[in-house]
């Protein structure tokens, strides 16, 4: 389907780059704000609505950009003392910054809270694993904590952090095995590649015997091989395999 992409240019008169910055300010923002903003772009639908009848699924992305940039400004500007100031705006951007700060700040208070209790959970996990082996579920691990340690917390957030923990566990596991086999398959991959060249090296033996009998040195008898056998190896693992065989 195709949108006339041409009304938002005119309605919120931004360049992308603009559009997608609001965009990533309005994802990092608190829920109430999320819905303040949809609040603010249906009072602007109304406005709009009339100009484009035939768009209106551009106008309403349009207006939400509008709303956006409105609440973005209101959120940035900065007050200062000048005569000219309306009294009243200035009254109301001051009340819309400072809903927005207690917003903030109780969304992070929110954040907090489930950090230190994991934190607090997690001082008893090894009580709770021998409860567990025990046969006790969530529910009556809550009470123990609550009777024995006055710490009050929900059966259903234990068992989220023990899916949380095992799920780690076995990820853990999983990485520690996959390194393992990674390990192996090199280990078997050297073992292989050595004795491709050890059976390559057997295959020119009688001449390697031959040119130690004109008391050729290692190192001569790899660059014979090298220049007229086009066959390339250290000198000290022919000199390696030579004791192995020529005991």
């Amino acid at each position: 389907m195709k949108y006339n992409t041409k009304i938002t240019k005119i309605i919120c008169q931004l360049p992308e780059s603009k559009i997608d910055k609001l965009l990533r300010w309005h994802a990092k923002q608190p829920v109430e704000i999320q819905i303040e903003a949809h609040k603010l772009a249906s009072d602007l639908f109304y406005q709009y609505r009339e100009k484009y009848p035939d768009n209106k699924n551009e106008v309403r992305y349009s207006v939400f950009i509008l709303a956006l940039k409105k609440m973005e400004h209101f959120d940035h500007v900065l007050m200062k003392k000048n005569p000219n100031h309306d009294l009243k705006k200035i009254r109301k951007i001051t009340e819309m910054k400072a809903d927005r700060f207690l917003v903030r700040e109780k969304a992070k208070e929110k954040r907090k809270k489930p950090a230190k209790k994991k934190e607090k959970l997690i001082e008893y996990w090894d009580e709770i694993e021998i409860l567990r082996e025990k046969g006790f579920s969530f529910r009556k691990i809550s009470s123990f904590l609550k009777t024995h340690h006055h710490f009050k917390i929900h059966g259903a957030y234990i068992e989220k952090i023990w899916k949380e923990k095992k799920t780690d566990l076995i990820q853990k596991i999983t990485e520690i095995k996959a390194d393992k086999f990674l390990t192996r398959k090199k280990t078997e991959q050297k073992k292989q590649k050595s004795a491709r060249k050890k059976n390559k090296l057997i295959t020119h033996w009688d001449e390697i015997r031959m040119l130690r009998g004109k008391n050729f040195s290692f190192r001569m008898i790899a660059k014979f091989l090298k220049t007229h056998r086009d066959f390339t190896i250290n000198w000290t693992y022919i000199a390696k395999i030579w004791k192995e065989i020529e005991k």
